[in-house]
């Protein structure tokens, strides 16, 4: 038992510094590296670091208005204020705590499949293209998706020891899950909406659980959950008490009971209009909110704050044609994460394509897509005898799709399920490699493999000296001259000289 539990740790132990060191080369052979965001992944990059830089001061962020929640913020304050404002130093450190995907990725599916697919899923979130832009763009996905897995390692192992009725071990479970659940609602919102998930996935992974105690177990999950995320609930309130109170006061109260961000139905509405196309586009119905910042006293602005699920509601209920074609848009426009492909070069998709607002990069090439989708439908096909028990891993995954749903078609929203997608692509690449009948076929394979591994750690060890340069072209800002970050960026690389 002793030298198992070595051996895992040293397996995890590794997959972790691999994956930490690609994520640092990854960063080191960009051209962005010295740049505190990523030319892969803009998004809210600039506000988290204007975010954290409040805390650092002491100033007040956003006038109060809870509209991002906290923990990134947080996290990114406590790196600056250790080793400054140096983004290169800022954004490795990150870089790291996002490598830690890798490991639980691995358990995850060492726990749901076998040790082969938990080791082929590692691997291909170790350089995934999407993961590495995801761990090194100093946004809240470097360490939410780390912490989504986490989220259903730790549900799987209660599950287990729900029916098999290890008491003490599952009280320690459901205090893990609990403050894993508040730490990942403090820096995604919606991850919130796994309140619904984690009782549904507890009830269809583990029928023979009596009802009454998974509820007890369910309710200790959340309970702890809410402990976690109380004191910045309280401190919301506490603020948008003051705020409706100042002189001038914003052109409608605002709600002060929020749990986490009060951003909701301001995407909602955003997201769920007439002229919405599917992407984040603010200045469609409100075009003061093009600038990037929310004003308390612009009454259109905060209708769409107090009011905007009933803005959106009022849309898609009242045009459905329009409705469902915006829909399905969003949906075509989030799989696009699905075409990223692996390594620096992003192979097979490649380094052309698009960065649209407040989203991660997408290749033109979308060659990736289709195979990824063949080899997923494969690995649900030969995973159906661990559905119920894995059953997390597709609810977490139509969580992500109804939220893509109410909002924008963010790749990334996808992009956060990535890890999930692995898992089933590798229990498919696993299950091909067994029907291989001659041993040094299956020998050639796990080569090809391990050759693959060695060229892109290299490809990443020889960008280090000579980083790849981009071409960008988009909407040019009026006062600047330069292209805003906050539009879409259309980017391809330059070619290399002798």
């Amino acid at each position: 038992m002793r030298s198992k539990l070595k051996s895992e740790t040293t397996l995890c132990a590794a997959l972790f510094l691999l994956a930490a060191l690609v994520r640092v080369l990854f960063l080191s052979g960009t051209v962005d590296r010295d740049l505190p965001f990523s030319i892969f992944y803009y998004g809210d990059s600039r506000i988290y670091r204007e975010f954290a830089l409040a805390l650092i001061g002491g100033s007040v962020f956003d006038e109060g208005v809870p509209l991002h929640p906290p923990a990134f913020a947080y996290l990114l304050s406590w790196v600056i204020g250790w080793v400054g404002q140096r983004p290169a130093a800022v954004r490795s450190l990150l870089s790291v705590a996002g490598a830690a995907v890798v490991p639980l990725t691995y358990l995850l599916g060492r726990t749901l499949w076998s040790r082969a697919v938990g080791v082929v899923a590692a691997l291909l979130a170790t350089f995934s293209f999407g993961l590495c832009v995801a761990s090194v763009a100093a946004n809240s996905e470097t360490i939410y998706i780390p912490l989504l897995v986490a989220q259903g390692l730790l549900l799987v192992n209660l599950g287990d020891a729900l029916a098999r009725d290890r008491r003490r071990a599952a009280t320690i479970l459901t205090a893990a899950s609990g403050i894993v659940l508040g730490i990942a609602s403090l820096t995604r919102a919606e991850h919130l909406g796994l309140v619904v998930v984690l009782p549904v996935a507890l009830a269809i992974g583990w029928p023979a659980i009596p009802k009454r105690r998974l509820a007890a177990f369910a309710a200790g999950i959340v309970g702890v959950g809410l402990l976690v995320i109380a004191p910045w609930t309280i401190h919301n309130h506490a603020t948008l008490t003051r705020v409706n109170a100042t002189v001038p006061a914003p052109a409608e109260p605002l709600p002060t009971w929020v749990a986490v961000s009060g951003s909701g139905p301001l995407i909602f509405a955003l997201a769920n209009n007439a002229k919405s196309d599917g992407t984040f586009r603010p200045d469609a119905i409100v075009a003061k909110m093009g600038q990037g910042r929310f004003d308390l006293r612009d009454r259109d602005q905060v209708d769409l704050y107090v009011h905007g699920y009933q803005r959106g509601w009022s849309f898609l209920i009242g045009d459905p044609p329009a409705a469902a074609g915006l829909l399905a848009r969003k949906i075509a426009l989030a799989s696009d994460a699905h075409a990223l492909g692996f390594g620096l070069s992003d192979w097979p998709g490649g380094l052309a394509g698009t960065r649209r607002p407040v989203d991660v990069f997408t290749p033109n090439r979308k060659i990736w897509k289709p195979v990824g989708f063949i080899l997923l439908t494969l690995g649900l096909w030969v995973s159906r005898p661990m559905l119920r028990r894995g059953a997390f891993l597709w609810l977490a995954g139509l969580h992500g799709f109804a939220v893509t749903l109410a909002a924008f078609g963010y790749a990334r929203l996808f992009l956060q399920t990535a890890p999930f997608v692995f898992l089933f692509q590798a229990a498919a690449l696993v299950a091909l490699t067994s029907w291989l009948r001659a041993p040094a076929a299956r020998r050639a394979v796990a080569l090809l493999g391990a050759a693959l591994v060695v060229a892109l750690t290299v490809e990443l060890a020889v960008a280090t000296a000579r980083p790849r340069n981009f071409r960008a072209s988009g909407s040019l800002d009026a006062r600047t001259g330069k292209i805003m970050q906050d539009a879409a960026v259309d980017l391809e690389p330059v070619p290399r000289t002798p």
